[in-house]
């Protein structure tokens, strides 16, 4: 499990990096329709692509495999609830990070707040409908749980 955990991370670091340096090395917003439009599209994405990983039982990416082992250690029910907690306790240690080391966490900004709140939500919601979504459960792609 930890291999795969290793792998998917470097994976997407990759993809990550494919897309900036060659697919879209010179990609810059200019208006304010533009980056809404792409902020929603990786909004999406990345709800979709995490309850995939929830659903299908693949390891998934530190953030939620640290939310699991939160939710574990105290026992708790709700995914979106424990994914906002640790949202928000990353963007203290990313602020407080920034203020020592002078760079002053310019990354953080009010956008980040919103969507600390609006992940976890979306992604209980998204896992709910897939798992309801008679397309999947006719295909088996939706384990019995």
């Amino acid at each position: 499990k930890t291999t795969f955990v290793i792998f998917s991370i470097f994976f997407l670091n990759f993809l990550v990096d494919g897309f900036d340096l060659i697919v879209f090395p010179t990609f810059d917003v200019q208006h304010v329709y533009e980056g809404i439009a792409v902020h929603s599209l990786g909004f999406f994405g990345y709800v979709f692509g995490t309850s995939w990983i929830i659903i299908s039982g693949i390891p998934g990416m530190v953030l939620e495999e640290f939310t699991f082992a939160i939710m574990k250690l105290f026992k708790g029910k709700s995914y979106s609830t424990y994914r906002i907690v640790i949202s928000y306790a990353a963007f203290v240690l990313a602020i407080l990070y920034g203020w020592i080391s002078g760079t002053n966490a310019s990354s953080i900004t009010v956008l980040s707040f919103f969507l600390g709140v609006a992940f976890g939500p979306a992604i209980s919601n998204m896992v709910k409908a897939l798992r309801r979504s008679p397309w999947l459960k006719k295909f088996k792609l939706v384990p019995h749980h």
